[in-house]
């Protein structure tokens, strides 16, 4: 990895990328926040000392594109009990929603 490469979360080669196929299906998930740490300690361990770049952008699309498909699809599609949910204005949700491609 060259200093101007960063490391995607989309990576096929980023451990994070694909389910663990050695963790038992009846395994209780992590809480978000350990999922989280967990994560950034493989990313930075497979940075190999190389400093990151644009670490926040990277975890804010990962997190955010997923929860924003989650709640929306919780939500069955309506996008003002969505964004009330998140605690955002309908306009932020869309926009959002527009941002990751995940709105016409």
């Amino acid at each position: 990895m060259s200093s101007d490469d960063t490391l995607q979360p989309t990576d096929a080669s980023h451990p994070a990328a694909t389910p663990d196929a050695a963790a038992p299906a009846d395994a209780a998930p992590l809480p978000i926040d350990a999922a989280v740490r967990a994560n950034l300690g493989i990313y930075f361990r497979d940075l190999e000392g190389m400093e990151p770049n644009g670490l926040y952008d990277m975890v804010i699309k990962a997190v955010e594109r997923p929860l924003l498909e989650v709640v929306l699809a919780q939500a069955e599609g309506n996008q003002s009990r969505a964004a009330e949910w998140l605690g955002i204005n309908r306009n932020t949700l869309r926009r959002k929603l527009l941002e990751h491609k995940l709105a016409e």
